[in-house]
């Protein structure tokens, strides 16, 4: 099964291993764009990111909200 992470991207449920909340952490969002492995479409709007996913291969920036992206794995 596959979790769709918004702009027409989706990774393999069962390889995501987390899911952040970067709404409230801008620190941390700062520091995960310097990270060059981390797959990053907002460079112009950064604001828009509201959310991590962390699979065991990559690091994906997302717009949609962390608690979304939980339900979307847990429901079938």
């Amino acid at each position: 099964m596959y979790l769709h992470i918004g702009d027409d991207k989706a990774v393999r449920s069962k390889d995501v291993v987390a899911v952040f909340n970067v709404s409230d952490n801008k620190e941390f969002l700062s520091a995960l764009t310097k990270d060059t492995e981390a797959e990053n479409e907002f460079d112009n709007s950064i604001e828009a990111v509201k959310s991590v996913v962390v699979t065991n291969d990559k690091k994906y920036l997302s717009a949609i909200s962390s608690l979304t992206l939980g339900r979307r794995i847990l429901l079938p």
